[in-house]
């Protein structure tokens, strides 16, 4: 039978550990918006993850995301749409292999250190267009990582930072990313952690995630002030109930510093949504 579970980040991708022999079935409903004075973006992101560790210390996960959007191109003086636009497609498509190298425990607290190796493929050809939607870039990106986890009867700390390599194509390249999160998860029903192991319980957590991209290069020439960085601050809730999660996240813009380009929007309240199975 599926074991008990406990919270875990909703908006970053070093949570998904599944026990020895089982599988997580996790899917999400992004709800995004992006504005600027040329252009006003929606966007719903639906991203399907499985992982599967057939060791105590191995997990393989896979990563793969569809979004569809909406852009209006706007009159910046008036704010009138001059034209609308909308696609949708798969965004990208990762795999990745965690490894727990170091464990520890001690009295009902652990601490675990996972390394990350992985790849985003191409699985669209498709590059950035005018439109402000950005889709899979059609290049193989390798991406490595580490992670840091503690755990105690009533709360749980996640930190992680990956770094994912560009490469380019058709002469261009996007620029390398490097993200980091910080997570913190406690149960507030029940309060204290009673005696048996409760069939159900629900969590507040608090999450910071960044991603910082470097300047874009054409021709092997660096473009210069295409680089940004983005830190989002996003609460949200968690109900567990035997080997089932309810994800509920918002997140909210800190940091903003965006690349100098016609296509760049300031990112609004995203709302997300997603369910976890265990089996």
């Amino acid at each position: 039978m599926p074991t008990e579970v406990k919270a875990d980040p909703i908006n970053s991708i070093n949570g998904y550990f599944p026990p020895k022999g089982q599988f997580l079935f996790i899917t999400q409903y992004r709800s995004e918006h992006r504005s600027s004075p040329f252009l006003d973006i929606g966007i719903g992101v639906v991203p399907v993850i499985i992982a599967y560790s057939p060791h105590p210390r191995i997990t393989f996960q896979s990563f793969l995301q569809w979004q569809s959007g909406e852009v209006s191109f706007l009159d910046p003086l008036s704010g009138e749409i001059l034209a609308q636009t909308d696609r949708a497609g798969i965004a990208t498509y990762q795999f990745y292999t965690a490894w727990n190298f170091l464990k520890y425990q001690k009295a009902g607290l652990e601490h675990k250190v996972y390394a990350y190796l992985g790849l985003d493929t191409p699985v669209n050809a498709s590059q950035r267009d005018s439109s402000g939607l950005t889709f899979d870039d059609g290049v193989w990106s390798p991406i490595m990582g580490a992670s840091y986890r503690f755990t105690s009867l009533d709360y749980q700390v996640d930190a992680s930072m990956f770094l994912q390599y560009t490469t380019a194509k058709d002469g261009f390249d996007s620029g390398q990313a490097f993200s980091y999160n910080l997570s913190f998860q406690r149960r507030i029903w029940p309060w204290t952690m009673p005696e048996y192991n409760p069939v159900q319980s629900l969590y507040f957590l608090l999450e910071f995630n960044g991603i910082w991209t470097g300047n874009a290069e054409l021709n092997e020439v660096e473009l210069a002030d295409t680089n940004s960085h983005l830190l989002r601050f996003s609460p949200g809730l968690q109900y567990v109930y035997r080997n089932i999660m309810l994800d509920f996240s918002v997140q909210l813009p800190l940091l903003e510093n965006l690349p100098d380009l016609p296509t760049a929007t300031e990112m609004d309240i995203n709302i997300v949504g997603g369910i976890r199975v265990y089996f």
